[in-house]
């Protein structure tokens, strides 16, 4: 039976980001992030070497744990990687040049079938940005568009700098037709 899975909405700047994969080295040198595109060849996973130069699709991969990960190659001739299970997905946010920053998450299978070791991976993992973000947003009541109708809205983990943003006015904060803000 496979694992479920645990997910977490995010509202990261590059800049959070770039504290959140610090953090995660710092603690797992042997994680590696992967772009989500096509591989060069079945032992070439597509390596970024900085989370800011990548696209808007990462999987986190501890290569101890895994020190090679399953392929699928596709009709076309596409190698492509896993984007759960060996790996963390990482669907970045996106800061829209309108001044929005949408939700990205990172999602990961946990429970039966995974090893000790991945289940650990994950925690520790999950630790390093629940210590770096933060869970102090609401949102507008559904059907409201008084901006007094607002209910706590705890699935989010906001960087430092978006929320900074975020409450000076820069930065308004969506996800699909959500709208979030920092709580007062």
């Amino acid at each position: 039976m496979p694992g479920e899975v645990r997910q977490v909405a995010l509202l990261l700047l590059p800049q959070d980001e770039q504290a959140v994969v610090e953090a995660i080295i710092e603690r797992y040198p042997a994680v590696k992030f992967l772009e989500s595109r096509p591989w060069e060849a079945e032992s070439v996973p597509p390596i970024v070497g900085s989370i800011n130069s990548s696209g808007s699709s990462l999987a986190i991969w501890n290569s101890k744990i895994h020190p090679t990960l399953p392929v699928d190659i596709r009709p076309n001739g596409n190698i492509m990687g896993p984007q759960i299970g060996p790996v963390v997905q990482w669907l970045r946010s996106r800061e829209i040049p309108s001044g929005s920053l949408n939700a990205g998450r990172w999602a990961a299978t946990v429970g039966n079938g995974q090893s000790p070791e991945m289940s650990d991976f994950i925690k520790g993992i999950w630790d390093v940005l629940m210590k770096l973000t933060r869970n102090e947003l609401e949102r507008l009541k559904k059907g409201s568009y008084n901006e007094d109708s607002v209910v706590s809205e705890s699935r989010f983990r906001i960087g430092p700098m978006a929320l900074e943003r975020a409450m000076c006015g820069e930065l308004k904060l969506v996800s699909g037709g959500m709208i979030l803000r920092p709580r007062p």
